[in-house]
């Protein structure tokens, strides 16, 4: 091996985020950009959670190795935030390039060796068989988790997104014999109007998979989905794979769910999942549901009531006990669930697995008599190895030993043995531990079926033989074999690996590496759904742990309870991390241990301060927050602290503390503009110019959105994003040909990026200015073009009925009452305002359309003051308390401005009453801030 050469090993998170960006970096300029990108789509390319992702990120952000902005992706609804490398992270991803081109991986050539080979080679190999070089990413996608790759199997491997389609852990199926009864009846089911659910019971080895493979194979009208599930399988991977499934059949509903969900709600999930089925008629298989967690049994029985009225969906279910999620009466009355229930093979089907391996007719019956039809002992039997001419016990698991695996080798037996201690199917590799054992003897054992191999060149045992050397290994020999399979999954980095090396190391009893291999992927591991981290924890030993190690033990403890539901206990650990770290910070006057100390508190402050978000105590999470910047500061973190301060301001923005975000967002600018990150500026001044907008004033919030357009404009992406803030403020200030241009070109953009909330959003306001414009083609065009938008693309959406109907009286009534606006003397105007919304029952609109006709600059506060008291009436007559906070407000201010304080004050007492009574947080802290200022 040349010098500097090693095994490849697991790649951290933010290596692998940065490959991807780089492979993706030609699109930093670029309109159109692709989902890969966002924050869903990298943890989805990776297979990762996106919190995880998240912190990630964040670190990367940190290290001015990548840059976000807000942008709009293909097929997206809503703008997305992207990520890019910066110059610093491209020279960083080509020093990495450089580190992976030396390390090696095991390769099987296309000639039938295992060869150890470096990356670089391999790239070479790979191109002068296919004709093309894959980037680094595109290469580490392709190499098994088990960092391997068979260039024999090379072209059919799919890119990520394919694999999570086409499931790969489908095992092969060499034959099948019989079940015919079987088939017939599984078949006519799937004509059969009210069963939803197929379920496939036995013990062990009668050919549940096999059953349903060849179901599978003779399905050719409908879409297929194929999940296995293992002891790993959380409910989270399930619905991702679904969500891919739908994405691959232009269905996006559940895909789009997942990716903007800050908490998984299981009814949302489903209305998607069924959203998605509509018209597809999906078959969705589960094998192995028996090791189904608790939370996908859950997500069963909620499918199973759902899935009353809906007419078009299967699922084929094997499990070696009856699934929990559904009843008797599920079958006999409701027939919505068919169970069928596999014993041994008949006779004649026997046969033919005997024949086929040239087994004697003279021996069928004694070896029926034997095996009682079971499958797996028919394709396992020899009579070899009844040259006594005894016939053993009729019980599987004795004929498994006493007839098949005493006669294995020693080498064999080696490997069978090995193999039993895995929990999921391994590459070839993992059994060449010793010299004796090479490929023949793998080969031999797939032979003998004793090991099967899956379509991606995985290994396992049957579980019938795995249980039966489980249950036989000694203490020395459970030992020695432990420590082989440990020393397997050393070298490897993927999350079921480190699950994996975790419970191998907890069962070889290695305190020290099970402690350090925790805490350093128990993140990790929890952002992927592994509740096993949970109890792992438990098995900690501080006394063992450094204090540094305790304090991040603290905080990975945090994290746990927090996704189990126990914010309280949560916070405990996370303040006792806090005590800790700041016990240490006044003992040691080391930077450089100083240094990590400071990470852990930055840690800790920004956990503590989600933490307090989530749970509605926003008093909590800016303490947190500022402590954040104080101890950033103290240390120099200034990108940290910017950071925090735009954090600060958009707590306060959501409280309604405008002056205070506005505070925050200034100390924040400073800090970007002392460090020169122009991306970071724009996208202050962006919150800058929305606060503005907020306190009304436009003039302040034109300023500086029109700076950021000038900033920013080198990303054309995020034109949209700017040009439809400008239009809106030169709206709200009266400038309606302005407005218009502004939000057309805002318009252009949006439908290059296919972004059709926004487009729809932007037609209402280019409503609005028509109408002031007086020009009723327009205002006709914009909102028919509204209405089809939302017709034909949100038909699903829970709020499209809605605004439709909304759009539908705009054409109606609207635009006559538009025109005739401008004709009217203003004291007419208000009572036609007043009487052409009497009797309508959308307090929501009114307001909106309150935005249009209180923006032109004509209406002095008397004015406003007569229009306000009308509009008053009217939303007390509908009882709709939201909207008379807000203009309770808004009256407020007139009254104020007119010199009435006696009279404003008690509107805004009044209002406080009614917004404390809806429980309406923002509309009370700003009477509270008024008050003050009053």
């Amino acid at each position: 091996m040349a010098t500097g050469q090693s095994r490849l090993k697991r790649i951290t998170v933010p290596k692998r985020i940065m490959l991807l960006l780089y492979d993706n970096r030609k699109y930093a300029d670029s309109y159109d950009v692709p989902e890969v990108v966002t924050q869903t789509g990298i943890a989805s390319e990776l297979n990762l959670r996106q919190n995880h992702v998240s912190r990630a990120l964040t670190e990367l952000l940190s290290d001015e190795l990548i840059f976000s902005r807000s942008s709009h992706v293909k097929g997206a609804i809503r703008k997305r935030k992207v990520y890019f490398l910066t110059q610093k992270g491209v020279t960083i991803v080509r020093d990495i390039m450089d580190e992976l081109s030396l390390k090696t991986i095991l390769v099987h050539t296309t000639d039938g060796e295992l060869r150890e080979l470096s990356l670089e080679r391999v790239l070479k190999e790979i191109k002068k068989r296919q004709g093309f070089s894959p980037t680094y990413h595109q290469l580490l996608m392709k190499i098994s988790d088990e960092y391997e790759i068979d260039l024999n199997l090379l072209e059919s491997y799919p890119d990520r997104e394919e694999r999570r389609i086409k499931k790969l852990n489908i095992p092969m199926s060499r034959h099948f014999y019989g079940r015919n009864k079987e088939l017939k009846s599984i078949m006519s089911t799937f004509e059969n109007n009210h069963v939803r659910f197929i379920i496939i019971n036995s013990i062990a080895g009668q050919g549940k998979t096999a059953l349903m493979i060849k179901i599978v194979s003779g399905i050719n009208d409908r879409p297929v989905c194929w999940t296995s599930l293992n002891e790993w399988s959380r409910l989270s991977n399930l619905l991702n794979d679904w969500g891919y499934f739908f994405k691959e059949h232009k269905k996006t509903a559940l895909f789009n769910y997942l990716g903007t969900a800050t908490r998984l709600n299981i009814q949302d999930a489903l209305k998607a999942f069924i959203t998605d089925s509509r018209a597809l008629e999906p078959v969705f298989i589960i094998d192995d549901f028996q090791k189904a967690d608790p939370k996908i049994v859950k997500l069963f029985k909620s499918m199973k009531d759902l899935l009353d009225s809906h007419q078009n969906i299967i699922f084929m279910i094997s499990s070696r006990e009856r699934p929990a999620f559904y009843g008797r009466k599920d079958i006999v009355i409701a027939k919505q669930v068919m169970e069928l229930e596999l014993f041994g093979l008949d006779k004649s089907s026997a046969a033919m697995i005997l024949s086929e391996k040239g087994i004697s007719e003279t021996e069928y019956d004694s070896a029926y008599e034997l095996t009682k039809g079971h499958p797996l002992a028919l394709e396992l039997y020899s009579p070899a190895l009844f040259s006594d001419g005894q016939i053993p016990s009729l019980e599987i698991d004795t004929y498994l030993g006493e007839e098949i695996i005493k006669n294995l080798s020693e080498s064999e037996s080696d490997v069978v043995k090995l193999a039993s201690l895995f929990q999921r199917p391994v590459s070839r590799s993992a059994f060449f531990f010793k010299p004796e054992i090479d490929s023949d003897v793998i080969d031999s054992l797939c032979n003998k079926l004793i090991l099967r191999i899956y379509q991606n060149g995985t290994y396992d045992i049957h579980d019938l033989i795995k249980s039966y050397f489980l249950n036989r290994l000694n203490d020395f020999e459970k030992k020695k074999y432990l420590k082989i399979a440990v020393d397997h999954y050393s070298t490897r980095g993927s999350e079921k690996d480190i699950l994996e090396y975790l419970r191998l190391l907890r069962e070889l009893n290695d305190t020290k590496r099970f402690n350090s291999a925790l805490l350093e992927n128990g993140d990790f591991l929890l952002s992927q759904g592994y509740t096993q981290v949970g109890e792992y924890l438990q098995d900690v030993d501080t006394e063992e742990l450094s204090k540094l190690d305790q304090i991040r033990l603290l905080i990975l403890k945090s994290d746990n309870a927090f996704i189990n539901g126990n914010p309280a206990k949560s916070r405990s650990f996370l303040e006792k991390g806090l005590r800790n770290c700041e016990m240490m910070l006044s003992e040691h006057k080391n930077d450089s241990y100083n240094t990590e100390i400071v990470q852990l508190l930055s840690r800790i402050y920004n956990r503590s301060a989600e933490l307090s978000k989530q749970e509605g105590r926003l008093d909590d999470t800016i303490k947190a927050y500022r402590e954040s910047v104080k101890l950033n500061r103290k240390f120099g973190n200034d990108a940290e602290v910017g950071k925090a301060f735009n954090n600060l301001a958009l707590v306060h923005r959501e409280r309604g503390e405008l002056d205070l975000a506005l505070k925050q967002l200034f100390s924040a600018q400073k800090v970007f503009t002392g460090l020169a990150d122009q991306n970071a500026i724009a996208l202050v001044e962006v919150n800058i110019g929305d606060i503005y907008i907020l306190k009304r004033d436009f003039k302040q919030a034109n300023n500086y959105l029109t700076r950021v357009e000038q900033t920013a404009i080198k990303y054309p992406e995020v034109k949209g994003l700017i040009f439809g803030k400008l239009g809106r403020t030169r709206l709200q200030m009266g400038e309606f040909k302005s407005a218009e241009n502004l939000l057309l070109e805002s318009q252009e953009a949006y439908r290059k990026s296919n972004d059709l909330y926004n487009q729809i959003k932007n037609l209402n306001d280019l409503f609005k200015c028509s109408t002031r414009l007086k020009n009723k083609s327009s205002s006709k065009r914009y909102l028919e073009s509204a209405s089809f938008l939302l017709s034909e693309h949100f038909k699903d959406h829970k709020s499209s009925e809605i605004w439709n109907n909304v759009y539908n009286d705009h054409l109606k009534n609207g635009l006559d009452y538009a025109a005739r606006w401008e004709k009217e003397s203003l004291p007419d105007k208000i009572e036609e305002y007043n009487n052409y919304h009497s009797s309508y029952p959308n307090a929501k609109t009114i307001l909106e359309d309150l935005e249009m006709f209180t923006s032109n600059p004509i209406y002095d506060n008397k004015s406003l003051l007569i229009l306000y008291s009308s509009i008053e009436k009217i939303f007390t007559r509908l009882a709709d308390k939201h909207p008379q906070v807000i203009l309770g407000i808004r009256l407020a201010e007139v009254l104020k401005s007119l010199g009435y304080d006696k009279e404003a004050k008690s509107t805004l007492t009044k209002t406080h009453g009614i917004a404390k009574e809806i429980g309406f947080t923002k509309g009370m802290n700003r009477i509270e801030d008024l008050l003050k200022w009053m």
